[in-house]
């Protein structure tokens, strides 16, 4: 059993971690001035980061005083070069449609916008001369500390006063279950009184709260007001409502429409869904090169499943010119996330040698890492490469163990795998009635090889009572997907009527399919079908080439047999040389007709 999948099979769809040095230690000090703990992770840290340039973002054009103007510039440039360290060091592996978090390009629209509640954030000094924004400032830094309850009662005590920014994060925490008890009442309360002061992210908000709950009508009422007032994740909940027909008609053209608004805002989501419109042509015409833009500029801001894509497009010069070695780079990156798909590529690439130095240590790495995930075929790989040897110890138990896994998930060739070591007993005790259940398991989901092998022990009664004509109909389900053993097999069942009615033409038929993808069987066969003229036209020419071919792959009898037509000159010229030569290969098998050739020579 060989590697099953093919690298362009996942269609469905991280930087390297920097080492730390005088970037991270710069971003380090914006995250002490900003009071964000930088010991949670990097991706943690990347949306904290987010949410106070959102906030400083906001709040800037509201603030008259020149001073504390300048000082918030100068914290958002600071913040935008954090940003940046952290984007590269982030691990974020899930995308998921219902995120209501952005950046700064996505509120470019809302700081144009001329009807927004943005008077609330007038610098009025409200308690020991702060300002609203630097007592949630403040709250923010509290809740990063172990001291989060006073950071906690702070914010609540905003947004009891009517600061909607401190009603929304209020929401989102008890949305989220971050600080307090989750309780979607509660987060439902604040939301609301967030958005009735126009605060665009609680509308946002509240659209997501109701798509939760599946009540898609709510959903969509809020979603477009949030639109309106220029939400990019609002906009692409609204595309994939569309997409999907839920709580709309569905509509790909309005899907496109929606998802191109949140598009304008850089929002990486409605790239890489906007990308795959295109990919696929629906509500737009298919155009790969477009798609592969849009799915670069999503990779661009980490996003895993379009660094896939990218990775896919390069590897596959789809949309774009072929260069496997930037194929390799982005398939490391979405790997780098966890993305699944991506380090099943990633370790076909290693293996084969595409785009990387062939390795089978980094091949059998990164298919450990899918395994150990879920992924089916990854824990076939691997299991193979434990069975073969290949990048790690060979250890038919460890080979057993990664079958099991995906055998147990209900994968059709963990079942065929497993079901052979069952059958020849390696790493585990030889039991033919295990191997016979789990056959029949990938047999029934159309697996061709269990199929062929089903066949086989039926027709030699291993753990089965011998039944020739159930051994011709699996090998005939087999045969009919291309199975070249089970072909030949087939063409033997035929010619000898084992199983079915004789027939010589449908024997000749069979062993044609099978020789022609190079099963030595198979050609050996046909060879013998040419040779006597059963259910063909006889032919010694045809016969010697089918024998030439079977005995360079080193069939002994096709060997001894192209031996008798160099030395009797039938389909080729005689060449007692010749003859000697193939009676020697076929002798050195120990065939026996071959040896006593040799002797009578």
């Amino acid at each position: 059993m060989g590697i099953f999948d093919k690298l362009g099979g996942f269609l469905k769809g991280s930087s390297e971690d920097r080492k730390p040095g005088t970037d991270r230690e710069r971003a380090e000090v914006v995250l002490q001035k900003l009071g964000i703990n930088k010991n949670q992770s990097d991706s943690a840290v990347l949306e904290r980061l987010g949410e106070k340039q959102m906030e400083y973002l906001e709040r800037i054009d509201s603030v008259s005083d020149v001073t504390r103007r300048a000082q918030l510039k100068q914290t958002l440039e600071e913040m935008e070069q954090a940003i940046a360290v952290y984007t590269e060091l982030a691990k974020r592996a899930k995308s998921g449609i219902k995120r209501d978090t952005f950046g700064k390009e996505n509120f470019d629209a809302l700081k144009n916008q001329k009807e927004t509640a943005m008077e609330k954030l007038k610098a009025e000094p409200i308690v020991n001369g702060k300002t609203e924004e630097e007592l949630f400032d403040e709250a923010l830094a509290l809740m990063a500390t172990p001291d989060y309850k006073k950071g906690v009662e702070l914010m609540r005590k905003l947004a009891e006063s009517g600061y909607h920014y401190a009603q929304r994060q209020m929401g989102k925490m008890y949305a989220e279950g971050n600080r307090v008890e989750k309780n979607e009442i509660l987060a439902e309360e604040w939301f609301r009184k967030a958005a009735e002061q126009g605060n665009v992210d609680a509308l946002s908000s509240m659209g997501v709260l109701y798509m939760n709950r599946g009540d898609y009508g709510q959903a969509k009422a809020w979603l477009e007001k949030a639109v309106d007032l220029g939400s990019a994740p609002a906009a692409h909940n609204l595309g994939w409502m569309y997409e999907n027909g839920q709580g709309v008609v569905q509509n790909d053209t309005m899907a496109v429409e929606y998802y191109q608004k949140a598009v304008n805002q850089n929002f990486a989501y409605s790239q890489y869904n906007l990308g795959w419109m295109y990919e696929n042509g629906r509500g737009v015409a298919q155009n790969h090169r477009i798609a592969f833009e849009l799915y670069l500029k999503a990779a661009e801001q980490g996003h895993s499943d379009a660094q896939l894509n990218v990775g896919v497009y390069y590897s596959e010069g789809i949309g774009v010119a072929l260069n496997e070695a930037l194929g390799a780079e982005w398939y490391e990156k979405a790997a780098n996330q966890g993305n699944i798909s991506a380090q099943s590529n990633l370790a076909l690439l290693y293996a084969s040698g595409r785009g990387v130095a062939q390795s089978d240590e980094m091949a059998a790495k990164w298919f450990e890492k899918a395994a150990e995930q879920g992924d089916t075929q990854s824990q076939c790989n691997l299991a193979f490469f434990y069975e073969n040897g290949r990048g790690v110890m060979q250890s038919y138990e460890m080979a057993v163990t990664w079958y099991q896994r995906a055998a147990e998930q209900g994968h059709p060739h963990g079942q065929c795998n497993l079901a052979r070591m069952y059958f020849w007993g390696q790493g585990v005790v030889q039991n033919y009635a295990m191997a016979y259940d789990l056959y029949q398991k990938a047999a029934n989901q159309g697996h061709a090889q269990a199929q062929y092998n089903l066949g086989v022990m039926y027709e030699y009664g291993d753990g089965v009572a011998q039944n020739d004509t159930l051994a011709a109909a699996w090998y005939q389900k087999s045969a009919e997907q291309g199975e070249p053993y089970a072909q030949c097999n087939l063409g033997i069942m035929y010619e000898h009527g084992r199983g079915v009615e004789q027939n010589h033409v449908l024997a000749f038929e069979w062993y044609q399919k099978g020789a022609m993808q190079g099963e030595m069987n198979a050609q050996a066969n046909l060879a013998s079908m040419y040779l006597f003229g059963r259910g063909t036209l006889q032919n010694d020419v045809l016969a010697a080439e089918w024998y030439q071919k079977a005995a360079e792959q080193g069939h002994a009898i096709a060997q001894y047999n192209l031996g008798v037509m160099y030395s009797r000159g039938r389909g080729v010229q005689k060449n007692e040389a010749m003859a000697i030569e193939w009676y020697r290969k076929a002798a050195e098998q120990g065939n026996e007709q071959a040896i006593d050739a040799l002797k009578r020579l």
